[in-house]
């Protein structure tokens, strides 16, 4: 993104197609489990950095886009999501932070 700072349109487009892309590739990891017979078995997570700001806030990058840094909400939240069918029950909203340091 960094040649399209200056056109906020164009970089938009490049962020939305990079977080197409990483749902599309994902729907392809689920479907081979099902086609595998694995998918009641396995237990899938994602998760992921917070991403950029884009243009929210007036700011553009990630959370140490400004000085001093900043806390919006763009910049501190990451997406977690875990799903097995059989036992996560599904369409939970929590509101529990997480990590992702291994604290034991």
């Amino acid at each position: 993104m960094y040649t399209s700072r200056n056109d906020p349109r164009e970089a938009l487009a490049q962020y939305y197609a990079s977080v197409s892309e990483i749902d599309e590739q994902l729907g392809r990891l689920v479907d081979e489990l099902d086609a595998q017979g694995l998918r009641e078995s396995t237990l899938v997570i994602y998760t992921s950095d917070h991403g950029l700001n884009a243009g929210h806030h007036g700011i553009w990058g990630k959370g140490n886009g400004t000085i001093p840094y900043n806390v919006v909400e763009e910049s501190i939240r990451v997406p977690l999501i875990i799903n097995h069918p059989q036992n996560v029950l599904s369409g939970q909203v929590r509101q529990e932070s997480v990590t992702h340091c291994d604290t034991s």
